[in-house]
Formats: structure tokens, C-alpha cells, sequence
């Protein structure tokens, strides 16, 4: 079944129609600036959780991918992630997550809400813009939505169709290419979604030429983030590895915050860096959620990376005793399932000869590799995804077992307590040369 989306767009009071193409893209004009270009910082986005579904937020899996977000409010910075430069985007672009607003906003709050205004006539969401001065997406109530992952017959998944809307917000409009037929690669940015939105959660090749049409290809120069370590804490150190950065930065953490323009909370500006790492101190505004370094000089900023403020230990890990899966793993081209690592369930602490990390799901009775390092990292190999900081700890593990499983035993030392170490697991695969887990994040105790 196919169920509308709505555009709506407002200028000087006016309706905005999208121009009518027979093929490919549109666009609706203006893009969202990065405040070089008169417009303040608009790449900005958040979430006014007031969804009235029980199932719109009865997803409790925490990630360390997304720090501080379950629920919708996961759902959501999954939406404005998939548009990035380091992700399915691959455009000069990335959207930056400022967590859960207290109100819905008004016309340029560049937020996420629920409502039932404007919502007649199979309406799923609409966003109204004028985008070079902010947007307002809002979902309409009266559907019964579902922050997933998994989505039911008769629900409306909440990442799909505002990925969708996001993409009205940074200047698209409709597509006419692979909106008919099978659900199977459909366009995000068709005007209608199919079945129950899941499959518009990722780009396909007419939403990225659209992207990249409006922000140009990801430029050789654009400063990437590989890496955190340092202190988490505010008022601490932060260490921040990567790639191309100027000499001097601002650095932008999430700060709960609306305001764009002016001094922005949540930006420490004019920061002394090296090309490959720039060391700045947490401002007290900063909580959960992304790190970005902004380079308004080249009119360039980097992709958003992870972060959970206020964690302890080098690296960022949590609490004593803290387990935490972050990112995900690969299917293997011979299991047919998605590879992951876990702990076999005891505590990790220099008193417990016994804790172990396991893997499942793997290819079976095939060499594999363990991978260690005291930072985390989200950084696409040929293979997938190293979700470990280079420099790393390659151990051999041995094989498999004939059910693509594997447990490693972790010896805890005394001078590991209060530390943090990033694991990830790779199995050989004939096909893809390796198959990989997500990562886990381990925090030791006495």
C-alpha cells in the first residue's frame, strides 16, 4: 500500500509549487549554509518528541552510535544521518543532530514534531520551508508510527519518512525515478512512500545526484573525523583525529540548543589545529550527541561523529563495569547473517578471570581476527567498516566454529581498571575478504 507524503512550502505567505519534471530530481531552491553565506548555521536539526504512539517510542536499545537516543529520538538522528558525506549522501553536505527541543519551534526552528495541522487528505508529513532562513517538519498524528527497527503491517516507520522530509528541508523536491513497483530500491524521494516506509530510509542513486546537485561532490579538502580519545568530560580535553583540517577550526558539539546565528552554544571557535588532530577543551553546553569540526574559512564542515559527554576513562568509556555495542556488523557472504560481538555476560573486572567477548553470526570454520584499540572509530574500508582507531591490535584468534561463533577470553590486569578498550572482531570471507562486527566498548572495574 502506498500512503502520501505532503510538501508544503511557505514563502512571504505564499504557497510554493515544485516544479513538475517527467524524470529525475527536482529541486525547490536555496540550500541550508554553513554561516558563510549570510544565513547563519543552518545545517543544524532536532526533535520535538511528542508523538502520542506507544510504539513511536518503544525502542530502548541504546547505542553507542547514537549517545543519549532511544526511541524516536534515535529514529530521527538516524534520518538526518543517512544524508551525510560519510554515509549514503557522499555529497558536500552533512547534517549536524542537536538532540530533543522543548517545543515544537516555529517555521525556521530546523525541528522535527507531531501535529494534526495541515494534515487532511493522506497526508504521512510535510515540511515547510523557506530553507535558507530554517524549516519545520511536522508528522502528522492519526497514522500509527513506529520508531522500528522493525516495523508492522499497518505502522508507519518514523526514519523513513522523515529521511524523506529532511530531504525537502536541505532543498529537494519530489523524484519520479523507481516510484512505482516493488518496494525494493525505491527512491527516498518519491511523493509517496511503499508499504510502511522502511525501504526510503536509505538514498538511492536520483536522491544522491539531487544531493550533490545542490551541494556539489564531497570535495578532496573536506575535513573528516576518524577518531575521539582524550578526556570526555567537560571542561576536559578532547582529542579529535582525522583528516584536512586547517589550521584553525571551530569545533561544534550538540548543545540542546535553537540558536543558529550569532555565537552559537556548543561552538568553540577559533581552535589551533594540525591536518590530522585538533586537542579542544568540552564546553560546559555540551551533552550527548555529535562533534563536528567547522572550518567556515574554506566553507567547509566535517561529518558528525559520535559522542557521549560526561563518560570517564581515556576514550570515553562509561561508568566502571560499562558494555556497549556500537555500529553494525556485516552480512557474510557464506553464513547469510549479520556478524556481531558481545560478552559472554560476566562483569569486566580485574577480579573475574573469566570475561570473555563472543562472537555470532560468522562465516563458519573460517580465521578470525580480533582488533583492539583505546579509541573508537567509524572509518569505511574496502571490506566495511573499522570501527577501532588506527593504531590498532590485530590478535589471530583461530577459527570459527562450524556455527560462525567464537569467544575470546579478556585478561584483566590491575592497571587496565578505569580504562576503556574499542573491540572489534573480523572473519575471513571468501567474497568480501571480511566480515565484520559492529564494535564494543568495554570500561574496566576493580
Amino acid at each position: 500500500m502506498k500512503l502520501q507524503f505532503s510538501f508544503v512550502a511557505f514563502a512571504a505567505a505564499a504557497l510554493f509549487a515544485l516544479p513538475t519534471l517527467s524524470t529525475g530530481y527536482s529541486l525547490i531552491g536555496g540550500n541550508l549554509g554553513i554561516g558563510t553565506t549570510g544565513n547563519g548555521y543552518q545545517r543544524d536539526f532536532r526533535i520535538f518528541n511528542n508523538a502520542a504512539d506507544a510504539t513511536a517510542n518503544d525502542n530502548g536499545t541504546t547505542s553507542a552510535s547514537y549517545p543519549g537516543a532511544t526511541g524516536a529520538k534515535q529514529a530521527i538522528w538516524k534520518s538526518g544521518e543517512i544524508w551525510n558525506s560519510n554515509k549514503d549522501g557522499n555529497a558536500n553536505f552533512d547534517f549536524d543532530f542537536q538532540g530533543s527541543a522543548t517545543a515544537a519551534g516555529g517555521l525556521n526552528g530546523n525541528t522535527i514534531s507531531w501535529g494534526t495541522s495541515g494534515c487532511s487528505g493522506g497526508t504521512l508529513a510535510y515540511c515547510q520551508t523557506p530553507i535558507s532562513d530554517g524549516w519545520n517538519i511536522l508528522m502528522c498524528e492519526g497514522w500509527t508510527w513506529n520508531d522500528g527497527p522493525t516495523v508492522g503491517s499497518g505502522q508507519i516507520d518514523i526514519q523513513g519518512v522523515a529521511t524523506h522530509e529532511l530531504g525537502h528541508a536541505l532543498g529537494l523536491g519530489h523524484s519520479s525515478v523507481s516510484c512505482s513497483g516493488s518496494c525494493a530500491n525505491v527512491t527516498t524521494m518519491c511523493p509517496t512512500i511503499c508499504g510502511t516506509g522502511v525501504e526510503q530510509r536509505s538514498l538511492q542513486t536520483d536522491d544522491k545526484n539531487g544531493l550533490a546537485a545542490i551541494y556539489g561532490a564531497k570535495p578532496a579538502n573536506k575535513p573528516t573525523i576518524t577518531g575521539l580519545s582524550g578526556s570526555f568530560l567537560v571542561g576536559g580535553t578532547l582529542v579529535i583525529t582525522g583528516t584536512n583540517f586547517p589550521s584553525t577550526v571551530n569545533v561544534k558539539f550538540t548543545a540542546g540548543t535553537t540558536t543558529n546565528t550569532g555565537t552559537i552554544p556548543g561552538v568553540v571557535y577559533n581552535v589551533a589545529a594540525t591536518a590530522t588532530s585538533v586537542s579542544v577543551t568540552i564546553p560546559s553546553t555540551a551533552v550527548d550527541g555529535n562533534v563536528l569540526v567547522w572550518a567556515p574559512g574554506i566553507s567547509r564542515l566535517s561529518n558528525p561523529f559520535p559522542i557521549d559527554i560526561g563518560s570517564s576513562g581515556g576514550g570515553g568509556g562509561g561508568p566502571c563495569g560499562t558494555v556497549a555495542n556500537y555500529g553494525s556488523g556485516s552480512v557474510g557472504s557464506q553464513s547469510g547473517t549479520v556478524a556481531n560481538i558481545g560478552t559472554n555476560g560476566t562483569s569486566p573486572s580485574a577480579a573475574n578471570t573469566n570475561f570473555a567477548l563472543t562472537l555470532t553470526g560468522g562465516n563458519a570454520n573460517q580465521s578470525c581476527q580480533l582488533l583492539m584499540s583505546s579509541a573508537q572509530a567509524t572509518a569505511p574500508q574496502l571490506w566495511g567498516t573499522l570501527y577501532v582507531r588506527f593504531p590498532y591490535t590485530s590478535m589471530s584468534v583461530g577459527a570459527t566454529t562450524a556455527t560462525g561463533t567464537k569467544s575470546t577470553v579478556v585478561p584483566i590486569s590491575a592497571a587496565m581498571v578505569g580504562t576503556t578498550q574499542y573491540f572489534q572482531y573480523l572473519v575471513f570471507d571468501p567474497t568480501k575478504g571480511y566480515q565484520h562486527t559492529g564494535g564494543l566498548r568495554v570500561t574496566y572495574c576493580p
